[in-house]
C-alpha cells in the first residue's frame, strides 16, 4: 500500500479556547487559519502541509475523521477496504 502517513486529524472538542491553549501553549503548534464554522487549523513549525490537525467545536468529544497522505489517489480504495475488513 503506498500510505505514506496521516494527512491531518480532525477532533471534536468540547472546550475550543482550553483545545487551543493546549495545542499552542503546550504542543507549540501554530494556528494557521479558522473557518466560518469555527474550526481551528493547527501545525507544527516545520511543516510543509498548511495543517495536520482540526480543532472542530462539539458537544461531544471525540475523533472526527483521519486524512491519509497516498503516493496515489487510486490506493485510497485499497486502504478503505482494509479498514472496513
Amino acid at each position: 500500500m503506498g500510505v505514506m502517513r496521516i494527512g491531518h486529524v480532525n477532533i471534536n472538542v468540547m472546550d475550543m479556547a482550553a483545545a487551543i491553549q493546549h495545542y499552542e501553549k503546550v504542543l507549540s503548534m501554530k494556528q494557521v487559519m479558522e473557518d466560518e464554522h469555527g474550526n481551528v487549523y493547527l501545525k507544527c513549525w516545520d511543516e510543509w502541509d498548511k495543517y495536520s490537525v482540526i480543532l472542530s467545536p462539539s458537544d461531544r468529544a471525540g475523533m472526527r475523521h483521519v486524512a491519509y497522505k497516498v503516493r496515489r489517489e487510486s490506493e485510497l480504495d485499497s486502504l478503505q477496504e482494509a479498514i472496513e475488513n
